[in-house]
């Protein structure tokens, strides 16, 4: 019997690519921008992961290479009030198993 283990991955060298791009930086969420809304009541949501400080291996080797700190969001938004993440990843997995469910049952 062969015992399959899945894990999410991501795909090779998005991030770096991600934190290499001139083009793509103008995206990061910053709390500059969430004060651009003009709206107090601004979420921020993420699928997750999200690299978003230095305290991960892989953030730290982004922040040497590439001198960024926070890949696609700031660390001050992703751990505001206004970060609906931990939400968000919480539904999804609820989500996942509505349909297992309806799927397999």
């Amino acid at each position: 019997m062969r015992i399959v283990r899945a894990t999410r991955r991501h795909v090779p060298g998005v991030a770096e690519l991600m934190a290499a791009s001139p083009l793509l930086k103008r995206y990061r969420v910053t709390s500059e921008l969430m004060r651009a809304t003009g709206n107090p009541a601004v979420k921020f949501m993420h699928c997750l992961p999200a690299f978003h400080d230095r305290r991960t291996t892989k953030g730290e080797e982004l922040f040497a290479k590439f001198g960024m700190e926070g890949l696609e969001v700031s660390d001050e938004v992703f751990e505001s009030e206004a970060s609906v993440v931990f939400d968000q990843a919480e539904n999804r997995m609820h989500t996942i198993k509505a349909i297992l469910l309806a799927t397999l049952g």
